[in-house]
């Protein structure tokens, strides 16, 4: 889990507070969890959207967990990443979809080399 207190753990924590006995048959989804995904110091926590570039790029075991998941979820994803890497635009979205600072910036080759080891594990 991150170490730094993001707007999302602080709801997730209290949501998880209010419905403690329903706790064991709930699943929590979509952006409020992101946070729990990102281990990498450097990634960029607190976003309320654009959560599969936050996991690809502040997830470093990403790619070895996605290889470890069951073949037909491999072969659906690695699918979707090389359609998205054929559209040949991929570099832009992620310069769109990181952060503007330098050091945010500076990751997108790293984001795209995960993307393009996943797509090739399928």
């Amino acid at each position: 889990m991150a170490d730094r207190e993001t707007p999302n753990l602080v709801m997730l924590r209290d949501v998880a507070r209010r419905l403690e006995l329903l706790l064991p048959r709930l699943a929590f989804l979509g952006g409020v969890v992101v946070d729990l995904f990102v281990t990498e110091p450097t990634a960029r926590l607190g976003r309320a959207t654009k959560d599969v570039d936050v996991i690809v790029d502040g997830r470093e075991s990403l790619v070895a967990e996605f290889e470890a998941t069951p073949p037909e979820v491999r072969a659906f994803v690695a699918a979707a990443w090389r359609d998205l890497l054929q559209t040949g635009n991929v570099p832009a979205l992620l310069e769109a979809h990181l952060a503007p600072d330098e050091a945010s910036q500076a990751r997108a080759g790293l984001v795209l080399s995960r993307i393009v080891a996943m797509s090739r594990l399928g």
